[in-house]
Parts: C-alpha cells; sequence; structure tokens
C-alpha cells in the first residue's frame, strides 16, 4: 500500500484556512492559507489568539462565535469580514467544528462572491430604475413632464445626483 500523504502537507494545498484550537483557544495547528489571512508570519500567527489574527472591524464576532461553539460544543456556520494585511476587506464563509480537544476552523475567502452578489444587485436595482424611467417617458404628454421624468428618473439610474436639463424652443 501506498505511503499515506502528511495530512498537513494536503491542508497547506488547500485555498481554505483551516486552524486547530486547544480548549483554551490557543493554535496548535494551521495551514499556510490561515496564516496568509492575517498576514502574520507562522510564529506571530500561532502566539496570538485566533480572533486577534483574523480580527473584524466591525466587532468581536468571531470571539463570540468560538466561545459559543467551545462552551456548547455547537456546530457553527457564519459570515466573517476581516482585513487582510494591506487593510482590504476580506470575507470568509467560516465553519467551526467542535472536536474532543477543541475546536476545528475551516474559512475560505468569498470576497469575490460578495463583490459579484453585490455588483448583480445593483444591477438589479438600475434595471427597475430604467424600466421605471420608461414608463414615466411613455406617461409623459409634455416637454414639461418629459423633463420631470428625465431629473426624476434617469439621473438615478444613471449614478448621477445633479443635473440639468434645457427645453429648446425649435422656433427660435
Amino acid at each position: 500500500m501506498p505511503a499515506m500523504p502528511d495530512l498537513f502537507d494536503v491542508l497547506d494545498h488547500l485555498g481554505d484556512a483551516v486552524v486547530i484550537l486547544d480548549r483554551e483557544y490557543r493554535i496548535v495547528a494551521h495551514n499556510a492559507a490561515a496564516e496568509r489571512l492575517g498576514g502574520q508570519s507562522d510564529a506571530e500567527f500561532a502566539a496570538s489568539p485566533l480572533w486577534n489574527s483574523w480580527a473584524s472591524p466591525t466587532g468581536e464576532t468571531l470571539k463570540a462565535h468560538l466561545r459559543r461553539a467551545m462552551a456548547e460544543r455547537l456546530t457553527l456556520h457564519n459570515e466573517h469580514r476581516v482585513l487582510d494585511a494591506s487593510g482590504a476587506d476580506v470575507w470568509l464563509d467560516v465553519h467551526i467544528l467542535p472536536t474532543e480537544s477543541g475546536l476545528t476552523v475551516v474559512a475560505r475567502n468569498i470576497t469575490a462572491h460578495r463583490r459579484a452578489e453585490r455588483t448583480r444587485h445593483e444591477e438589479r436595482a438600475r434595471h427597475v430604475q430604467l424600466q421605471e424611467l420608461t414608463a414615466a417617458l411613455s406617461a409623459a404628454l409634455d416637454p414639461k413632464s418629459v423633463g420631470a421624468a428625465i431629473i426624476e428618473r434617469a439621473m438615478p439610474a444613471l449614478g448621477a445626483n445633479a443635473g440639468n436639463v434645457f427645453l429648446l424652443d425649435a422656433s427660435s
């Protein structure tokens, strides 16, 4: 039978971050992806609590979830926002699994997914705005109501917050 690969070697090749915590929340093992999220060296990452390494600018949600999973021996799943080493937002899909010796935390970077979701939402909102503009222009019976429809509907759909509409008299 061929030799089994080292588990930590396999984990280092995963894109997902894996961290193993003891019952005192100390990091006892982790893979390279976990280190990269915090932008710290191996020694720095392992020496501090996970909630400090993956600190959220919105509060201590990870700490609260880890403590709850440990105390109640629950498997938890949540999304967690952190700042990477450059200060950019990173969204993580975090699974916290209780084990006999503590917790295993698996986190996947879902930043691109969240960004694409936000773009789709913005595109849908713009589509609705353009439909409303089309309806308003179709209902406009005179130049003044056409101008009002453009100001009230077209500018927000285009992302503008100010503008002018000039009505030109064709006879002059």
